[in-house]
């Protein structure tokens, strides 16, 4: 039971220690991406306008 026990408290010191680095480490990338796909879709958008007639 205690070794049962221990496993779960280091599982949680384990998580709360790698869950915010993991977070800090993923999320500039994460954003960066959002910025290029609005980016592209606002580049798509504009030559939408700019020639109605092309299938995009």
């Amino acid at each position: 039971m205690h070794e049962a026990l221990a496993m779960l408290l280091g599982l949680l010191a384990w998580s709360v220690i790698f869950v915010p680095l993991f977070i800090v480490w993923w999320l500039p990338g994460h954003r960066e991406k959002q910025a290029l796909k609005a980016e592209a879709r606002r580049r798509e958008e504009r030559l939408r306008r700019r020639f109605p007639g092309r299938a995009a």
